[in-house]
């Protein structure tokens, strides 16, 4: 279910009000989650920004499709160009300008987006009035509450995504419980930080923890640290 869009007929009144869009992506997911997960993810994160704080925001329904570029090769991956993702971002940026608004807030849950979206957060803000300001949902802080329910961090597709669809979705995670294969470790060799997936793991899943874990009541622990952090830095942007 898409966020509730503000009546058109009522932006007029409301461009001062900050707009936010949600970026997620289609991508491959391991074999045990859905491909729709960031999507998902976004879809809830934005519903809850909306309850806390609608009557400072005008939210807009989530872009589906992101840079899935690294994600390649996996069945099921709709991967956008950087170069079309980041005209696609400038020409809905180019509307919200022209409908009268000051201030835009791209929040992404997908670690692909993040690279377009500065570049593009840099170049529109250097050249016009209204101003864009971006948000990764996975900062510092949820990779450190992270660290504490599953004794390691992910990259992708690991014990904490899986858990926190578990909750969220429960019928469209693949078990529950605990899991160890040698294959859901990523190879961390060669010097190189860009790679793709495929690269480096032959299932599609980046957990650098001990085991898989998918634990529905940590996964739940986990969605509400992020919905309150988010909301909490939305909220300071806006005050």
């Amino acid at each position: 279910m898409l966020a509730k869009l503000t009546d058109f007929r009522k932006l007029g009144k409301n461009t001062n009000k900050l707009a936010v869009l949600f970026l997620g992506s289609i991508e491959q997911h391991g074999p045990f989650m859905p491909l729709g997960t960031d999507t998902l993810i976004a879809e809830r994160l934005s519903e809850i920004s909306e309850k806390r704080l609608g009557d400072k925001l005008i939210i807009f329904p989530v872009l589906p499709f992101g840079a899935a570029k690294e994600h390649r090769g996996f069945a099921g991956t709709i991967a956008l160009e950087y170069t079309t993702y980041m005209l696609l971002l400038r020409d809905i940026l180019k509307s919200l300008s022209e409908s009268g608004f000051k201030k835009v807030l791209f929040i992404s849950t997908h670690g692909g987006n993040d690279l377009a979206v500065r570049l593009v957060q840099a170049d529109w803000n250097y050249g016009n009035k209204m101003k864009v300001e971006y948000l990764w949902v996975f900062d510092a802080k949820v990779e450190e509450k992270t660290k504490e329910l599953f004794d390691g961090s992910e990259f992708h597709a690991g014990s904490s995504e899986n858990s926190i669809i578990a909750y969220l979705e429960p019928k469209s995670v693949g078990f529950i419980g605990n899991k160890t294969d040698r294959r859901f470790a990523p190879k961390r060799e060669g010097i190189f930080t860009v790679f793709a997936t495929q690269e480096v793991t032959p299932l599609g899943i980046l957990n650098f923890s001990p085991k898989l874990e998918v634990d529905s009541k940590k996964g739940k622990r986990l969605f509400d640290f992020i919905a309150d952090n988010l909301c909490r830095k939305v909220k300071e942007m806006i005050e």
